[in-house]
């Protein structure tokens, strides 16, 4: 009895070995090209396909660059630089009032509180879609393949280069 506990001990312990070693937690298949990344149907066969694949994870990443920068322009357009924000009060008060007239506002610059509510909606939309790309962008590095890593670096590189002189407040008031 003692013996076939033993022996089972050891056929478990070698099935561990197996399923284990074939998951590698490093950077080392520059010669790999040949994956799956994320699920079954994105099955990478053929090194066009990697180069297509490597392509499409760096549009991924300014894609994701272009949402952020989508949820500042909302909020730009929600609160614009030189005014205050916005309370609940002051929205059921009859809007949200800024210090200069802004697009999607009357004349006396008050957006009113059914469009600031559409914004806030808009504003959770683009912030949902902005997390759930930046966690299928994090489940893509950790394929661990260097390229689609260089790849997100690249995206991300690009992204912030088209969209950085946007994504900065106009003005550095802090005060």
């Amino acid at each position: 009895m003692l013996q076939d506990l033993a022996s089972l001990m050891r056929r478990r312990l070698n099935m561990m070995d197996d399923t284990t070693s074939s998951m590698s937690m490093t950077f080392d298949g520059w010669n790999t090209y040949k994956m799956k990344l994320l699920f079954d149907g994105w099955d990478v066969a053929t090194q066009w396909e990697f180069g297509l694949t490597c392509i499409a994870v760096a549009f991924f990443a300014v894609i994701y660059q272009s949402l952020r920068f989508l949820v500042f322009v909302v909020e730009d357009t929600m609160h614009p630089p030189g005014s205050s924000y916005s309370t609940l009060e002051s929205v059921e008060r009859g809007g949200y009032r800024s210090a200069e007239a802004v697009p999607l506002t009357n004349k006396e610059g008050v957006l009113s509180a059914e469009k600031y509510f559409w914004f806030r909606v808009l504003h959770s939309v683009l912030s949902a879609a902005t997390y759930g790309l930046a966690l299928i962008l994090m489940l893509m590095a950790m394929s661990f393949n260097p390229s689609i890593f260089i790849s997100l670096v690249a995206g991300y590189g690009l992204g912030d280069f088209i969209f950085f002189a946007r994504m900065r407040p106009t003005s550095l008031d802090c005060h």
